[in-house]
């Protein structure tokens, strides 16, 4: 059995009998006490669980679940198959962006129609959006000498220079050896977002630590392709199956 305690997200494995066999410490600050996984799934999200328990391969779905602060909250789920047993991780989304996000939304529509009553707002909106990049690109310990970064949202020359400081800061602090950049949290990619990427692998490398891309689309690769210079960095698929090959090895 393979040591699921201290991986970074809400990480359950269960029998066909749907009965929980491990989960990680975050599992258990997430959800209450269950035995079956179905109790801590809201009703509503059962027959997308239960399709998603037929399928052969990976499936990836949002699910409604009962946790300990809220009856319903919603979470990114990823399901997998492997040694005779399942294997969910359950990232919840980030309720505190979202609110940052429609804030931001607000403040537009208003400053369009008022350039002059709403200086004071102006300014308000150019914190909310620093705030929002600085909550897009949490960096996590999932080992000794591996950290992830999430993306989220934007990705562009802000979203990196607000936070390539704190990034290089911690990874140095903490003496880490590898980086992994997981974008499955970003949808279209800005040429000067990628720009400001590559400059800050370059930056890690120059301190020694190598850098790992994960969960690029297509459309997203081909905008690093076009940038006609070679990213010194590894290529991965998923987050979910680097966290299991760095689980099991």
């Amino acid at each position: 059995m393979i040591n699921i305690k201290h991986v970074p997200a809400p990480y359950i494995i269960f029998n066909r009998d749907l009965v929980m066999i491990d989960q990680s410490d975050d599992a258990k600050d997430f959800f209450k006490h269950f035995q079956a996984v179905e109790e801590i799934i809201d009703q509503g999200s059962l027959n997308k669980f239960q399709k998603a328990l037929q399928a052969n391969e990976r499936q990836d779905f949002e699910l409604v679940m009962n946790t300990k602060q809220a009856p319903m909250a919603l979470f990114q789920c990823s399901l997998s198959w492997k040694d005779d047993m399942y294997h969910l991780i359950c990232v919840p989304k980030d309720e505190d962006i979202k609110r940052l996000e429609e804030l931001v939304q607000q403040h537009s529509k208003r400053l369009a129609s008022t350039n002059f009553e709403l200086l004071e707002q102006k300014e308000k909106l150019e914190e909310s959006l620093k705030r929002i990049k600085m909550l897009s690109a949490p960096f996590i310990r999932i080992s000794k000498t591996t950290g992830v970064v999430l993306f989220y949202g934007e990705f562009d020359r802000t979203l990196i220079e607000m936070n390539q400081n704190e990034i290089s800061k911690q990874a140095f602090n903490g003496q880490f050896e590898q980086i992994l950049f997981d974008f499955n949290g970003i949808g279209d990619l800005e040429k000067d977002g990628v720009d400001a990427f590559y400059y800050l692998i370059q930056r890690l490398q120059v301190m020694g630590i190598h850098s790992s891309v994960i969960g690029l689309s297509p459309k997203q690769v081909f905008h690093f392709n076009k940038q006609g210079t070679k990213l010194d960095a590894t290529f991965k698929s998923n987050l979910h199956d680097v966290i299991y090959s760095y689980l099991s090895s």
